[in-house]
């Protein structure tokens, strides 16, 4: 097990007739989006290729592929990922989340697969990185003000990812199942590192005051730093901060209240451990108990809620769906396409 080398999936529409390949890499793709026409016309051939790899909890991997028109709706399956991109050649223009969005050759752009999107894409290749909820909102509280957010390549933070990336997907012949998981959680810290002030300069120019937004912030990260702590309650934060019960719910009605927020908080937390290869013998209880849950029935409730999936299957959520390293997948559905559903822990 320790030598095993990352699975992998493989498909191609060069292998097919001309006049199938863009219905192969349409259906081949519904997972993530709804793929069509870059005009009225269906395509008479349609270069792609994808070889996705299945790194830990994290998918990764380079596709390239022909011009084309992807678009999603909210509330479609998969909903629960996020795409962090690096457009090595071609770019997009077109609207995400009600806004005007574009990428070149070198950018780094982010989508929430929760939240509306129709983009243009030219001819491209991408490093396509796919991150779950539940791992994006534990690196970036604040990731779903990213969608559609595209980090220039000629900033230094772009580079910085870029770079890993790349490097990342260089070497991902030569990783073992075994040390998936040290990858991936230096791949999330990069995208802590580079993403986190996007996020920050977003919430700044979002139009609410700057000093609202960096109390926020300090709250925000206060709650991160204590949820482990039986003590943290609104009355807790409120004698922190000197905050009235009032302005402290107004501060978190976005969020349904901060009990709400501190709720979802520890379920992302529950989450991240029970699905920890390291945490796999622990009872489920120890570690409700441990994010602030006193019965497990109630905590078992809350986890389906959030995650549409019971604690003991969230276990579930680390291996890959396919018992072989290497999968051909030039015909017929690919199988990045089922890992993107098992990573897609629930749908909104």
């Amino acid at each position: 097990m320790g030598q095993e080398r990352l699975p992998v999936s493989l498909f191609s529409t060069g292998s097919l007739p001309s006049g199938e390949q863009f219905s192969a890499w349409r259906a081949g793709n519904a997972a993530l989006f709804e793929v069509l026409s870059p005009d009225e016309n269906e395509p008479s051939s349609f270069p792609a290729e994808a070889c996705t790899w299945h790194l830990g909890r994290l998918l990764i991997g380079q596709t390239r592929f022909a011009a084309q028109r992807y678009r999603r709706d909210p509330g479609l399956p998969g909903s629960d990922l996020f795409l962090v991109r690096l457009h090595l050649e071609g770019g997009f223009t077109g609207m995400a989340g009600g806004r005007w969005v574009a990428a070149q050759a070198g950018d780094i752009d982010v989508l929430d697969l929760a939240q509306p999107l129709d983009l243009l894409g030219q001819a491209s290749t991408v490093i396509v990185l796919g991150v779950p909820r539940p791992l994006m909102e534990a690196a970036l509280p604040e990731a779903a003000r990213l969608h559609g957010a595209v980090l220039p390549g000629s900033r230094a933070l772009a580079v910085l990812l870029a770079d890993h990336l790349r490097s990342v997907v260089a070497r991902l012949p030569e990783l073992t199942v075994a040390e998936a998981d040290g990858v991936a959680a230096a791949t999330l810290a990069m995208l802590r590192a580079c993403l986190g002030p996007v996020a920050q300069q977003l919430i700044t120019s979002g139009g609410k005051s700057s000093g609202g937004d960096v109390q926020l912030a300090a709250l925000k990260q206060f709650i991160e730093a204590n949820l482990r702590s039986r003590e943290l309650s609104p009355e807790e934060i409120r004698a922190q901060f000197g905050m009235s019960r009032a302005s402290l719910y107004r501060m978190f009605q976005p969020s349904g209240g901060v009990r709400n927020y501190v709720r979802d908080r520890r379920l992302v937390g529950a989450f991240l451990t029970l699905a920890d290869p390291a945490h796999q013998r622990r009872p489920i209880g120890e570690v409700a108990f441990e994010w602030g849950f006193a019965s497990d029935a109630h905590f078992g409730r809350e986890f389906r809620r959030a995650f549409g999936c019971t604690p003991r299957q969230a276990r579930n959520f680390n291996p890959p769906a396919h018992p072989h390293s290497t999968t051909d997948d030039r015909v017929g559905e690919p199988a990045y396409a089922d890992w993107l559903r098992r990573l897609a822990a629930r749908d909104r």
